[in-house]
């Protein structure tokens, strides 16, 4: 492979590494968001059997109440409800779309120099991150990577570690 093409691959693996943390860390927050309304729903069907329960009682309490239930229904849905999406907004505003880029471009920046040997080394590493959601390339790809650790100016390079964060995060999901 001449070092042109090595270059260009190199550069597309990278840049498909972060955009995979860069998912990751999207569907981190859609969990987020989630987990928000999940906890909304179960408030609001909390009013609901309450205002429910008063309708019921209605020969009993009164249609005053009745009213007063109606109300508290109305206003302690739209206040959830306008607490609800401050949350989740402030939630999706926490992930840089720009982010993947600009690590990718920073990764890329501060490689370290790739003689003959760690060129080989890195094309291993490059085709058992592209096959780690076959059995047993998922080890084979961590214990390359910790051989890689050992390497100072490896160990200094931020995708290998970003890329040890990764496979740890997705788990046996990778791929």
């Amino acid at each position: 492979m001449s070092e042109t093409a090595f270059e260009a691959e190199l550069r597309a693996w990278v840049d498909q590494v972060y955009r995979r943390r860069g998912q990751l860390a999207r569907r981190r927050v859609e969990a987020q968001v989630f987990d928000l309304l999940e906890k909304e729903r179960r408030w609001l069907t909390l009013l609901t059997v309450i205002v429910m329960l008063g309708i019921y009682g209605t020969p009993f309490i009164g249609a005053a109440a009745v009213a007063g239930g109606l109300a508290v229904l109305y206003v302690g849905s739209i206040a959830s409800g306008l607490i609800t999406v401050r949350y989740a907004s402030r939630v999706e505003r926490s992930i840089d779309p720009s982010e993947p880029a600009r690590a990718a471009a920073e990764a890329w920046e501060t490689r370290p120099a790739l003689d003959p040997a760690r060129r080989a080394r890195l094309l291993r590493l490059m085709n058992l991150f592209r096959a780690a959601h076959l059995p047993g390339a998922r080890e084979l790809l961590m214990a390359e990577l910790g051989e890689l650790s050992a390497d100072p100016d490896f160990a200094r390079w931020r995708l290998i570690r970003d890329l040890k964060d990764l496979i740890l995060a997705e788990g046996p999901a990778l791929g």
